[in-house]
C-alpha cells in the first residue's frame, strides 16, 4: 500500500515541482526583460508580474506596464500571458486593454474589443521565434485631436522562413477601415477603405530568439513587399516594393504603384488643391502617356525609385522618407 501511495503521489509531486519552477522561470524573465531594457536606456516598470493557472497553464498578469525610450513610449493597464503547461513556448498575450503610444508620428491611442498575439518558439536551447500573429476586433487608433482610425477587425502574421533563420513571411489583413476626420478635405467615398491586405517578406540583421533579452530586438534591413493593394474611392491601387536599410537608417530601393482608375485620383488632386492647377497641363501628357502602354488604359504603374530616403519619378523628386530607427 505504501508504495501504491508513493507511487501516486510522486506524479504529482514531479509535477508541481515542474509548475513551480516554470512559474519562477517567467517570473525572473519577465523581470529581466524589463532590467535589460533599462540597461539599454529605456525607462521600463511595471507594478507587478503574478503567475497562475496551476496545474494546467501558466497565467502571467502583468499591471501598470510603463516602457519609453529615445523614440518610443508605451503604457498600458494591463498585459495577460498565457500557455499550457505541457507547452511553454506557445505563447498567447492579451493585449485588449487601451494603449497608449507615442513617438516620432505623435501621440496615439490604441483600443480594441478583443485583441490577443499568438508567439510559437521552437523548442531549442536559443528559442527561435517560429510564428507570431495579431488577431484584434473593433480597433480604435486616436491621434490626439487630429482623428481617428476604426477597423472592424485586423489580422497580421510573421511566419520564419524555412530557409533563413532571418528572414519572416508576412501578412495582413484590415477590414472596414474608417478614416474619421483625418481627410476632411476629401468626399465622404474616400473615409472608408473597405480592405486592405498586404504580403512580403521582412529581413533582419539577426535572428529574433532569446538573445533579444541580453541585445535588444533585431534590426530590419530588407523589405520585400510581394503585393499589398486597397481600394481608394473609386480607384484600385496595388503596391510592390523591394526597399533596404543602411547602416545610417536611410532607406534605399523600389516601389512600383499601380492604379486601376487613376483619372478620378488625379481630377480629385486638382480639386482639393494637392496638384496646383498650374501643373495640370505638365503632369496630365506625362500620366496618359504611361496609361497608353498599359492594358487597360485606364491603369497607370508608376515606378518610384528611392536613393537614401529621397522619393523620385524619373527625374522628378517627390519627397523625403523619414528615416528608420
Amino acid at each position: 500500500m505504501r508504495w501504491f501511495v508513493v507511487l501516486a503521489v510522486l506524479p504529482i509531486a514531479l509535477w508541481s515541482g515542474y509548475w513551480v519552477a516554470g512559474a519562477y522561470t517567467l517570473e525572473q524573465a519577465t523581470a529581466r526583460a524589463f532590467n535589460e531594457a533599462r540597461r539599454a536606456g529605456a525607462a521600463a516598470e511595471f507594478d507587478e508580474a503574478a503567475v497562475s493557472g496551476y496545474p494546467t497553464r501558466f497565467a502571467t498578469s502583468l499591471a501598470d506596464i510603463s516602457v519609453s525610450g529615445e523614440n518610443l513610449v508605451w503604457q498600458t493597464q494591463a498585459v495577460m500571458i498565457d500557455a499550457e503547461s505541457h507547452r511553454p513556448f506557445d505563447i498567447a498575450l492579451d493585449l485588449s486593454e487601451p494603449h497608449r503610444i507615442a513617438g516620432r508620428f505623435g501621440d496615439l491611442g490604441v483600443d480594441a474589443s478583443e485583441a490577443q498575439v499568438t508567439a510559437l518558439f521552437r523548442p531549442e536551447w536559443e528559442l527561435p521565434l517560429d510564428r507570431i500573429a495579431l488577431d484584434a476586433t473593433e480597433v480604435f487608433v486616436n491621434f490626439s485631436d487630429q482623428g481617428r482610425i476604426d477597423m472592424t477587425r485586423v489580422l497580421s502574421a510573421l511566419q520564419q522562413d524555412p530557409d533563413s533563420m532571418t528572414t519572416y513571411r508576412v501578412a495582413a489583413a484590415i477590414e472596414d477601415m474608417v478614416l474619421n476626420g483625418l481627410l476632411v478635405d476629401l468626399p465622404p467615398d474616400y473615409h472608408i477603405i473597405p480592405e486592405v491586405r498586404l504580403d512580403g517578406l521582412l529581413r533582419f540583421d539577426r535572428a529574433w530568439d532569446r538573445s533579444v533579452l541580453e541585445e535588444g530586438a533585431p534590426l530590419l534591413v530588407e523589405l520585400v513587399l510581394s503585393r499589398a493593394a486597397f481600394e481608394f474611392g473609386s480607384s484600385a491601387i496595388t503596391l510592390q516594393a523591394q526597399l533596404s536599410r543602411d547602416q545610417h537608417a536611410a532607406v534605399s530601393g523600389t516601389v512600383n504603384v499601380t492604379v486601376q482608375g487613376w483619372r478620378s485620383l488625379f481630377d480629385l488632386a486638382l480639386e482639393v488643391g494637392y496638384i496646383d492647377l498650374e501643373l495640370e497641363s505638365f503632369f496630365l501628357p506625362i500620366l496618359q502617356e504611361l496609361a497608353s502602354q498599359e492594358v487597360p488604359e485606364t491603369e497607370l504603374s508608376l515606378p518610384l525609385r528611392i536613393e537614401d530616403g529621397t522619393v523620385s519619378f524619373g527625374a522628378i523628386t517627390l519627397g523625403m522618407l523619414p528615416t528608420v530607427p
